[in-house]
């Protein structure tokens, strides 16, 4: 693995992990409870969905992976439980470390196919896109843990 493959793994590392943290801060009572706010999602499809778009844009569009995802279920019928969700990103890490290893900065120009061309033009395209999407949802999984320790009950 190059250096620039690497960075971009540990920063994927370092979101895993904030997830993790999250997660194992809310217990399974935390990861099911959603704001009562509209459109507001609760940690455990939070989290889910951040697996499922990282399998698609690092897994199947970097690595080859054949990966089936159901965008729709990961905001209907999550994982709901921290060990559950844990262990989805555990999962999610290894194979995004087994579709990096193997990249250069010179791999990662090649061009790629996504189901959305405006974003993706290459594989660095990719773990960017990917990046900046689980970033945005840290934000949100941590603004609902948040409101979750601080709820009256």
């Amino acid at each position: 693995m190059d250096a620039e493959a690497r960075d971009l793994l540990a920063e994927i590392e370092r979101i895993h992990e904030a997830a993790k943290k999250a997660v194992r801060k809310a217990g399974d009572a935390g990861v099911k409870w959603t704001p009562a706010v509209p459109d507001a999602n609760s940690i455990a499809v939070i989290v889910t969905h951040m697996c499922g778009s990282e399998a698609q844009w690092v897994h199947k569009y970097i690595g080859g992976r054949n990966v089936e995802r159901n965008r729709d279920s990961e905001f209907k019928t999550p994982i709901n439980t921290a060990k559950g969700l844990v262990e989805a990103l555990d999962k999610a890490g290894a194979a995004t470390r087994q579709a990096l290893e193997k990249e250069t900065s010179a791999t990662l120009n090649r061009a790629v196919t996504s189901h959305n061309p405006a974003i993706a033009k290459n594989a660095r395209d990719c773990v960017l896109h990917s990046l900046s999407h689980q970033a945005t949802h840290i934000g949100h999984l941590e603004m609902t843990l948040q409101l979750w320790e601080n709820r009256t009950h």
